[in-house]
């Protein structure tokens, strides 16, 4: 087998893990993105349903592997992996469609707090501004030394260090990229302040609020950990010319990347063990008067998508998966899907 059908077949197997564990990913009240009563979340149908649909996946995902067994061509190995994802999701709307019929009613009770919220971001608002410290460091070492930057620097770099391109390299081009870098860094301190201080506390007892509050700190804090990732990358990648004299990749920025993967990577494990808004950590009956994440079912359309005009909340907890998503009603997240969109197209075109 060649060495693009052995990724394929790695893809494939990724595919039906991510899928397989979708269901774990939520609220214990939470089944395939329907809030159900607990007699039937814990009950034998709930895991009955759970079984089919993981059956589903792994069907799909081994009529992919076989695919790719007999046919060994990458354009079509591409085709299958797209079939292997579509039929995931139907598996996963086809779940939702029986779950459905089991949702509990809606409380008729609004439960609130009327004390202070207790927020504040991981390490502090210094720390935080930690990311944009270094880019403007790093802007302000390129004005100083720009005589210093070759002319002729590498486009891209393969993984031995070569460069497979080249172009000559202008004050312009840099600056643009650290100013991209730091738009990027912005919208990730300020998803990382409105997780803090402006998401939903569906969690009421000091019980369950406080795994709630530690998932939400540990949310913020892969955000600011990923700024500073990207605040380092780009400073390194816009440095490195200037202090190694030459037009190879610097042996830091390989160093650089592996690090910022291994912390994301440890940020999930730990959002994992906490559970979907911190629900893992605190016993059902401590969680009293909490019924899912607070948002009705019928704003999830097709259980994947958040629109609610009548929520003002820009960030919500996710249904699918950990961590959160944006509410597609409230014209900010068109702002934020806007500028990141833009910014691709942009980086694209400085190529």
């Amino acid at each position: 087998m060649t060495s693009q059908t052995w990724l394929l077949l790695a893809v494939t197997g990724i595919d039906a893990v991510l899928f397989h564990a979708l269901p774990f990913f939520s609220r214990p009240d939470i089944v395939f993105s329907v809030t159900v009563a607990d007699t039937f979340a814990a009950g034998s149908a709930a895991a009955t349903l759970v079984r089919r649909y993981r059956t589903a996946v792994w069907i799909s995902a081994a009529a992919a592997a076989a695919g790719l067994l007999l046919v060994q061509s990458t354009e079509i190995g591409v085709g299958l992996l797209l079939a292997q994802g579509m039929l995931g999701v139907a598996a996963w709307l086809w779940a939702r469609g029986q779950a459905q019929p089991h949702a509990a009613s809606p409380p008729t009770v609004r439960t609130a707090t009327i004390e202070p919220r207790q927020t504040r971001l991981p390490g502090g608002a210094l720390f935080a501004l930690g990311p944009l410290i270094v880019v403007a460091a790093a802007v302000s070492f390129l004005w100083w030394n720009w005589e210093a930057i070759p002319c002729r620097v590498p486009v891209r770099w393969s993984f031995d260090g070569a460069a497979t391109g080249w172009r000559v390299k202008s004050i312009a081009g840099v600056y643009s990229a650290l100013g991209m870098a730091t738009v990027i860094i912005v919208i990730m301190l300020v998803m990382a302040w409105l997780l803090v201080h402006r998401t939903r506390q569906v969690a009421i007892t000091d019980a369950a609020a406080g795994p709630e509050r530690r998932f939400k700190a540990v949310s913020a804090l892969q955000l600011l950990l990923s700024a500073y990732g990207l605040a380092a990358l780009s400073t390194a990648f816009s440095v490195a010319p200037v202090l190694t004299g030459a037009n190879r990749m610097s042996p830091a920025i390989p160093a650089l990347i592996a690090a910022a993967v291994i912390v994301s990577l440890g940020c999930v494990l730990i959002l994992a063990r906490l559970g979907q808004g911190g629900h893992r950590a605190v016993a059902p009956r401590m969680n009293a008067g909490a019924r899912g994440d607070a948002t009705p079912d019928a704003a999830w359309k097709g259980g994947l998508v958040y629109f609610n005009p009548n929520d003002p909340a820009l960030l919500v907890e996710k249904r699918l998966g950990l961590g959160w998503t944006l509410n597609l009603a409230n014209k900010w997240s068109w702002v934020l899907v806007g500028t990141v969109v833009a910014l691709a197209l942009l980086l694209r075109l400085l190529r």
